[in-house]
């Protein structure tokens, strides 16, 4: 009876590995992304391109924002954009979004609780561009209260009491 189980498992485990490598590549027979420096090296095209597709929708951009244009491709059909070579780091955008995709990894390491469904982040690219390449700097109607300044100097603070009609200079007491 156990040497008829193990033949049954190895069996199993043999077709199991048969079936996998008829399949051929992770992916669907694509390669697999390559000159990946900050995203995980485990991942597929298809996840690559997921993000991308987010991060594209985020900062309200096309690829060709942070990838540069392949050398070696013909000229595009006339209506058609370019062939991109996403191996290429020719673009300065790529190397900053390289930071930034690091700076979101990080926050929501910090951010994540116990409990907290890990694939699901709670901070994006979206959080601070909403849509746009260059993200506000200032809140539309100003800081308020004073600037935002993380210098050993520090925000510029409104002085009180010192202002026109509370008896500052101008204020005509």
């Amino acid at each position: 009876m156990k040497k008829s189980l193990v033949f049954v498992l190895a069996g199993a485990v043999w077709l199991t590995g048969a079936a996998v490598m008829a399949q051929g590549p992770a992916g669907g027979g694509q390669q697999a992304p390559m000159d990946l420096k900050v995203l995980p090296k485990t991942w597929s095209r298809q996840q690559v391109g997921a993000l991308m597709q987010a991060i594209n929708t985020s900062l309200g951009v096309q690829c060709s924002h942070c990838h540069a244009e392949d050398p070696d491709a013909p000229p595009p059909l006339p209506g058609q954009n370019p062939r991109l070579d996403y191996a290429l780091d020719t673009k300065p955008e790529k190397e900053i979004a390289r930071a930034m995709i690091k700076l979101t990894m990080d926050l929501n390491a910090q951010a994540r609780q116990p409990g907290d469904d890990p694939s699901v982040e709670k901070i994006s690219c979206y959080t601070c561009h909403r849509g746009k390449a260059t993200p506000d700097k200032e809140p539309e109607g100003g800081w308020g209260r004073g600037s935002f300044s993380l210098t050993e100097a520090g925000p510029v603070v409104p002085q009180r009491g010192r202002g026109a009609g509370r008896g500052g200079p101008g204020g005509g007491n």
